[in-house]
């Protein structure tokens, strides 16, 4: 009997297993084209999709970095993310008494739509406001402006979502504060979670979202500022990724969003209204917008177009300090005299990297390894504290019926996880002070706004894991050019492209170039998917002509 039994019992087995992965692969595919489908730009011809974390940018990052990796966790991360690659495991294995394993490591990015670049933690905080507990509907980065207006009595009917987790109450909140923790994904929380204590405890008191997502291309700091900030898909609000690359005299060239026009920013890359930019609407602008980052996309995304009373303001590496646009924002009188090389120095006895700046011009010509820091994060911490005090609470605005917005980015979270790994201890440090600033910042709210303000808390993505941990490849935007200009005498590459520009998922084809030439969509598709890595395997998984996501 037990003969006859297990060879059916196999059958069985196999057919389930093929029934299981036809569904997985459907649904990646379906997930996946949807994305697409929610952010094609109207000259969108094709969709990229890599292998799983394949990284495809502009350029080979010159500098490298020694990262550190605890082996235990390291192991429990690569389990989690089904990497069998066997060079890494022979290292893991060859740490001997939880000794921190070394590695030189390059850069690691994020644009796609595989889960570990879209999941995201998603927690709303009020407790005279939402109901706590953990909420398990599938929610996307465009659903917070809808719940949000919901609460600010911006839509005359109330969002589904926000049925369900909100409270009964005539009122809304003096101030509602979003904070965005820039490439922390479910990949660190679920994975590191001793790196986010305080979020952890706060979701006990929070309206949570398990299976909050980012739903569109791309996975990147601009478009997904943008989502939050305006509740539009990239379809609409047109932000499509952080630049977009062409091809110009022979090189690849790069047009970075909102890239000022004759010295000013340019706003109309952002075609969606944002939240602030319909309660400002609504009221008169009698309400007071912050947005705060260091890059100028997330907190333009965030913040919409302007008006009076939105202090919007980034980094600036003229005047070494934060700067705005005047003719769309303001910069709060408090920071006006910020140098961040003063800052630095003020507090350089908590630096905690290695890099050593040897003064001021070295300080502002490597910004990028400080606001991989620690110290990032306690200058932004500080930097909005005192924006809300001087211009919201010291002006006694919190007395008035007109609620205002105050939008965070914390992004040296993602600046140390490009460069080290968010897997390495460089990054957990980061997090760890991150996750400490955002506690000193509740308390803060708390303090000064009693039970009448709401906190958003979430991410803009994730991230890939670092290639020299997963073992897998890298395509530069350079070789794509140089491939697709194999389909054009030799004569005329250095001229012409048939690209008129590629991001990262999406390519818009130059047919003024391919009539020329005689070129067909077939032959540039048929030399996409023959793009290989550096190590010599193919790069693309799948090239989807836009009927194909329609």
């Amino acid at each position: 009997m037990f003969l006859l039994i297990k060879p059916a019992f196999r059958t069985i087995n196999f057919f389930l297993i093929l029934q299981i992965l036809i569904f997985t692969n459907c649904t990646w595919q379906a997930d996946y084209k949807e994305a697409a489908r929610l952010s094609l730009q109207p000259d969108t011809d094709l969709i990229l999709v890599p292998y799983e974390h394949g990284i495809f940018d502009a350029f080979e990052k010159d500098r490298q970095h020694t990262a550190h990796y605890d082996p235990k966790k390291l192991k429990e991360i690569l389990v989690q993310q089904g990497i069998e690659n066997k060079a890494i495991w022979k290292k893991i294995n060859e740490s001997t008494d939880g000794k921190e394993l070394a590695l030189d490591v390059q850069y690691t990015s994020h644009y796609t739509n595989y889960a570990y670049d879209t999941k995201i933690p998603l927690l709303f905080y009020g407790e005279p406001f939402f109901r706590p507990g953990i909420y398990s509907d599938p929610i996307d980065q465009e659903q917070i402006v809808p719940i949000l207006s919901s609460l600010l009595h911006l839509s005359e009917t109330r969002h589904s979502l926000f049925q369900k987790i909100g409270k009964a109450k005539p009122k809304h909140p003096k101030i509602v504060v979003t904070i965005v923790i820039d490439q922390g994904g479910r990949m660190v929380l679920d994975q590191i979670p001793t790196s986010f204590p305080f979020i952890q405890s706060l979701q006990t008191k929070s309206a949570v979202f398990s299976k909050a997502r980012v739903t569109h291309l791309e996975a990147h700091t601009a478009v997904g500022h943008s989502a939050i900030g305006t509740g539009a898909y990239p379809n609409e609000t047109q932000v499509l990724s952080n630049e977009v690359y062409f091809w110009k005299n022979g090189k690849v060239g790069r047009k970075p969003i909102y890239e000022p026009v004759n010295g000013v920013w340019n706003l109309q890359d952002l075609k969606s209204l944002s939240l602030a930019d319909r309660l400002s609407k609504a009221n008169d602008f009698k309400s007071i917008v912050i947005s705060q980052c260091y890059a100028p996309r997330a907190a333009i995304g965030m913040a919409g177009h302007g008006g009076k009373g939105h202090f919007v303001y980034w980094a600036d590496k003229k005047s070494g300090g934060w700067g705005t646009e005047p003719t769309f924002y303001q910069l709060p009188e408090v920071l006006k005299k910020e140098s961040f090389y003063a800052f630095y120095q003020r507090n350089k006895n908590e630096w905690n990297r290695d890099f050593v700046f040897k003064d001021e011009k070295d300080f502002y010509s490597n910004l990028s390894e400080f606001q991989a820091s620690t110290l990032q994060v306690k200058l932004d911490e500080e930097a909005f504290i005192k924006t809300i005090q001087s211009e919201i609470l010291d002006k006694g605005l919190h007395l008035d019926y007109d609620p205002d917005l105050a939008y965070l980015t914390l992004k040296a979270t993602d600046a140390i996880g490009h460069q080290f790994g968010w897997e390495s201890e460089e990054a957990r440090a980061v997090q760890r002070a991150t996750d400490q600033s955002i506690e000193r910042i509740f308390q803060f709210l708390k303090e000064n706004f009693q039970d009448d303000f709401v906190l958003v808390i979430t991410a803009d993505h994730g991230a890939a894991v670092m290639p020299e941990l997963s073992g897998v490849s890298k395509l530069s935007h350079a070789s794509f050019f140089d491939q697709l200009g194999t389909l054009i005498p030799e004569k005329y590459r250095a001229e012409d492209s048939v690209i008129k520009w590629v991001t990262h998922s999406q390519v818009s084809l130059d047919r003024n170039v391919m009539q020329r030439y005689k070129i067909s969509e077939d032959q540039v598709v048929s030399e996409i998917k023959k793009l290989k890595s550096e190590k010599g395997t193919l790069f693309f998984r799948e090239v989807w002509r836009r009927k194909d996501v329609e």
